[in-house]
């Protein structure tokens, strides 16, 4: 499913400044996404490739690996699950 990486990119940072979180952006000559963010003890990653949406919880047990925890086709059915836990 093709999407609006960039749209997407912007919805997620807007929602960062509001909340005041600290983030990191890294983006690659391919035009995807990788964003760190920190909420008070966690720590979260979203990769945002043409094709699909991706979000990793990171902790000391499962530190990194490039597939993302929870990887999604639809931009609606990711930002639920964003909302739901780094938004909440």
């Amino acid at each position: 499913m093709k999407y609006d990486i960039n749209q997407l990119a912007d919805y997620i940072l807007n929602k960062l400044q509001k909340l005041n979180l600290k983030h990191k952006v890294n983006s690659f000559p391919s035009g995807a996404y990788m964003i760190d963010i920190w909420k008070n003890n966690d720590f979260f990653v979203i990769q945002l490739e043409s094709e699909r949406m991706g979000i990793s919880i990171i902790d000391d047990d499962t530190g990194f690996t490039t597939v993302p925890d929870a990887i999604f086709g639809e931009v609606s059915t990711f930002k639920k699950f964003f909302e739901a836990i780094v938004v909440k």
